[in-house]
């Protein structure tokens, strides 16, 4: 018992940790955080009315938009006909048999508030009736925002289309895949069959490596003269203490008393009028060489601009005979 509330200590200790790393991270983005509200929705949200002022201003439903009470006994027709109707109707929980079983659009967030607040995603409140018209159910946030919609429906559901080729994140999130068809992945992947190629449709493995390395490492060579054992160092410093009181003693015998350092100068004979050295001997002979004729070929315009044409160039290096002696040596020997 007391080694699980240990754990559970230590795990809470650790989430700790990571809150105040966090919080160091967020710290300097507070000065210079720039909200991205609207300002209309920063005076919506500083005119806003208690619930009772809301409830004495909320207008009646039925003065705007006619309330359908479906009856048991409605017959087929009937339900038909309030179908095909382009009026809109506010179909209520209490009066309608599958009223949780109707598909919302948009995924169920506000048309109204998708136009006005420039995408804005907030959540209908089906407990205020849902709005049927052209086939279509929709909800909404509050009364006035239903009273907007049924004043326009056709207004509000093409606004809600422009914002989403705005931004085309909400496309594939309020299901508008059918009224903005460039947008379907779906072509995509009908693409990939019709070619065949099982590297466009092949799922890529992934996996997750990690290395840990010290946070210094010592680059320095060691020092040859360092020594960790005590007893050495003072083995050498005994070593130099001694070394203090000897001295060097020199002798001279009877062998080395006459002897001494003798030096010469020896200089070089000068050269003669041909260039040889006298006494030396002569040099002759005649060198001779051949350079074969040489093709080079330089390919341009593989790389560049699309429009560039690639090019070849030869270069040719004719053939080259050298002959000489040893008499073109004679005038840099005289000098």
């Amino acid at each position: 018992m007391i080694a699980a509330q240990w754990r559970l200590l230590l795990a809470e200790q650790e989430k700790n940790d990571l809150r105040s790393h966090l919080l160091d991270h967020l710290l300097p983005f507070r000065t210079n955080f720039q909200t991205s509200l609207l300002q209309e929705d920063v005076l919506l949200t500083k005119n806003l009315k208690s619930d009772e002022e809301k409830q004495k201003v909320q207008p009646e439903f039925d003065d705007f938009v006619e309330t359908i009470v479906e009856k048991t006994m409605m017959s087929e027709e009937e339900k038909r006909a309030a179908m095909s109707n382009n009026r809109p109707v506010r179909l209520v929980k209490e009066t309608t048999s599958n009223f949780m079983s109707l598909p919302l659009e948009y995924q169920g967030y506000c048309p109204w508030t998708i136009v006005q607040r420039g995408g804005l995603l907030l959540p209908g409140n089906p407990s205020l009736g849902v709005i049927r018209v052209l086939g279509r159910h929709f909800a909404f946030v509050d009364a006035a925002a239903m009273q907007d919609f049924c004043d326009d429906p056709e207004k509000y559901i093409e606004g809600v289309v422009e914002v989403a080729r705005r931004q085309p994140s909400l496309i594939h999130l309020l299901c508008l895949q059918s009224y903005i068809p460039e947008s379907d992945i779906s072509l995509f992947f009908d693409i990939a069959q019709l070619l065949e190629d099982p590297s466009l449709t092949a799922t890529t493995s992934k996996a997750n490596a990690a290395c840990q390395t010290p946070d210094y490492i010592n680059t320095d060579l060691p020092d040859p003269h360092y020594h960790w054992n005590e007893w050495h160092l003072r083995r050498q410093a005994l070593q130099m203490a001694d070394l203090t009181h000897k001295r060097t003693h020199a002798t001279q015998t009877h062998l080395s008393h006459f002897k001494r350092d003798n030096s010469s100068q020896y200089t070089l004979p000068q050269l003669m009028g041909d260039g040889t050295m006298a006494g030396v001997g002569t040099q002759t002979g005649i060198t001779k060489g051949t350079n074969v004729e040489r093709t080079t070929r330089f390919i341009s315009g593989l790389r560049g601009k699309p429009s560039s044409q690639m090019k070849v160039v030869t270069l040719t290096i004719p053939e080259v005979v050298e002959e000489g002696s040893n008499g073109t040596l004679n005038p840099f020997a005289r000098n």
